[in-house]
């Protein structure tokens, strides 16, 4: 796959946003939640069981909100977690270790000292962190689960990503967010004949259509699919644009010329609510 030019903009400006990010990833959090839960309830004929050997490689950890989730459901499995911003990767290092601690501590009333050893071990030993391009990423052993939480709509082509990432694993599930969203938001812009700059999204009906074509020529042997809305609501829009600042989501579509903020804030109501349509899947490569 060829670089992908705008990926040190996206970097630096998820790194910027490190810090404060999980103040404003509420619906990234909930997302997280859902989709493990949404993967434990896989179809009887196709479970995700994950041994003591079995190697998970989580795409665009962030700052870890899926990555303790992934951890706390199967400490005895090898996590390599993944994300292209340096500081993401401190603030989810830092996450981790305190939640290992904190998660730990109640056991040892049920648990014998040992195993509490064995569980932060296993924390310690078995978790990898990566710096690169989670879109193209090759890993250094076979992988038996891919999984990623509001990654892949920053990937240049998320298509190839997928092609790429399937020869490399048995499994892969994911959450994006998709077309559909933040609709009042790009409306006022539109009303006011102008263009909205946020990042395109991909466009879900394209998704399933492609997948169904890649099981057609037996390039996957299932997959299953879900959309969910999730709903935010805000006193100003202005906490809006905010957010997706404090996200680091705030870098502009290619070529996009500014538009005044203020008459879009303008031409919006207070309180203000909007919405993420977000797209689950769940393939099965084997």
């Amino acid at each position: 796959m060829l670089y992908n030019p705008i990926l040190p903009a996206i970097a630096k400006h998820f790194s910027k946003a490190a810090l404060a990010y999980n103040q404003h990833a509420k619906v990234q959090e909930q997302a997280a939640q859902y989709l493990l839960h949404w993967i434990l309830e896989s179809p009887q004929r196709w479970p995700l069981v994950l041994n003591d050997n079995s190697h998970i490689l989580e795409l665009g950890c962030g700052t870890g909100l899926l990555t303790q989730k992934l951890q706390k459901q199967w400490p005895w499995a090898h996590i390599n977690a993944c994300d292209i911003s340096p500081h993401m990767l401190e603030i989810a290092q830092s996450n981790i270790k305190q939640s290992t601690q904190k998660n730990s501590k109640p056991k040892i009333a049920q648990n014998t000292e040992q195993d509490i050893n064995n569980t932060i071990y296993w924390a310690k030993h078995k978790l990898n962190w990566i710096l690169g391009d989670a879109s193209q990423l090759t890993p250094a052993h076979p992988i038996d689960w891919i999984v990623s939480n509001f990654c892949m709509q920053w990937f240049d082509n998320i298509y190839l990503s997928l092609e790429h990432h399937l020869k490399h694993c048995r499994r892969i599930s994911f959450s994006v967010p998709c077309q559909g969203s933040f609709v009042n938001w790009e409306n006022a812009h539109t009303q006011l004949g102008l263009k909205a700059g946020l990042w395109p999204l991909p466009n879900h009906q394209e998704m399933i259509a492609w997948l169904q074509a890649k099981q057609l020529q037996n390039k996957l042997h299932f997959f299953r699919h879900t959309v969910k809305t999730h709903v935010l609501q805000f006193e100003q829009p202005l906490d809006f644009a905010q957010m997706l600042k404090g996200l680091g989501a705030n870098t502009p579509r290619e070529n996009h010329q500014p538009v005044p903020l203020r008459r879009i804030l303008k031409h919006l109501p207070s309180p203000f609510e909007t919405d993420y349509q977000v797209f689950y899947v769940d393939i099965v490569n084997g």
